[in-house]
């Protein structure tokens, strides 16, 4: 929350956020995801569960870039 506040202080468009997971068992994830989906005015973009691995590709199939919404005047 303190890097949308930023973004937003900055005047920069926030066009959407990425959660991550950095625990295997994180306790009350589906409760946090749900509190920044409340708080935060943009598309969740994508959820990244924990990884044993990370590479690029396997990071990319938990991204949705569908969902962020262009800006007003923007060609999309």
């Amino acid at each position: 929350l303190l890097s949308i506040e930023s973004i937003q202080a900055s005047g920069i468009r926030l066009a959407g956020w990425i959660a991550n997971q950095l625990e295997r068992d994180m306790p009350m994830r589906e409760a946090n995801l749900a509190t920044l989906a409340a708080l935060i005015e943009a598309p969740c973009i994508g959820v990244v569960p924990w990884l044993e691995r990370l590479d690029a590709a396997t990071i990319a199939e938990h991204l949705h870039p569908e969902r962020i919404v262009p800006a007003p005047g923007r060609a999309h």
